[in-house]
């Protein structure tokens, strides 16, 4: 076997390695997220099965139930865009097209959710920057930037405003969802974009989530040939958090 044959077939070892130790984290930590809500929604059915229930309190595990599924059915959806991400299903659908409308589609899926909590949301973007053309898959890219607007939405107060701004770098593109929320600790910023990672805050643990949002976010982003970072307080230093995107531009 000659030494190019040899380096290959090594390659591959070493990648099918690689794969079959990235399948068994994947399938740990589904097991993982899975078996809390599965656990209460048990414990809920059986109490449920008891006869000396009041109506009230029947009406309560009924509604853990549901709040269990609700969990369930977020946590499977996401697990399918992961995998079908993972394993290449997913194949990016570049089209040059304005980056402003993706950004609209996005802030106008939000907005209801932002009425609901009496939340503004304010976009700053410069009128050069609204004609931009930007190659990206405008399903994907859409879908990043509300996973961003979503989680500025849920840890936000009533009142506040969440911001969201364009600014061009000669050649890479910004994107911010700024928040004035509970922020993200220095420790775990390195972390939230972790698979599956759920910051230790009480207002985090009481919201619904399985940590699977800006971990997609990521990969969509990367896969665009960008990146992203968080920063804890924004640009003003103030409460809440900032996420950045970074892009690319290769039009004029």
């Amino acid at each position: 076997i000659s030494q190019r044959e040899e380096k290959i077939k090594t390659q591959l070892k070493e990648a099918a390695a690689i794969e079959k130790e990235n399948t068994k984290s994947l399938v740990t930590d589904i097991s993982h997220q899975l078996k809390t809500p599965m656990a209460a929604l048990k414990a809920s059915l059986e109490i449920l099965d008891q006869e000396d229930l009041n109506e009230g309190e029947r009406k309560e595990f009924l509604k853990r139930c549901q709040d269990q599924m609700t969990g369930l059915e977020q946590l499977s959806s996401a697990l399918i865009q992961i995998s079908r991400m993972e394993t290449g299903m997913i194949r990016l659908q570049m089209e040059e097209k304005r980056i402003f409308d993706t950004v609209l589609l996005a802030v106008n899926r939000i907005i209801p959710k932002a009425e609901d909590k009496k939340i503004a949301v304010e976009l700053e973007i410069p009128e050069p920057l609204q004609t931009l053309i930007l190659s990206h898959d405008t399903k994907w890219m859409t879908e990043a930037l509300i996973n961003l607007m979503d989680n500025a939405v849920k840890y936000s107060p009533e009142g506040s405003r969440i911001r969201i701004s364009m600014d061009r770098w000669i050649n890479f593109l910004h994107i911010c969802v700024e928040d004035e929320g509970i922020g993200i600790p220095k420790e775990e910023q390195h972390k939230v974009f972790q698979r599956f990672y759920r910051g230790g805050a009480r207002e985090v643990r009481c919201q619904q989530g399985s940590g699977i949002g800006l971990f997609l976010t990521r990969e969509i982003i990367n896969r665009h040939c960008g990146t992203i970072k968080v920063i804890s307080g924004g640009r003003r230093k103030q409460k809440g958090s900032l996420f950045q995107i970074q892009l690319p531009v290769t039009s004029t």
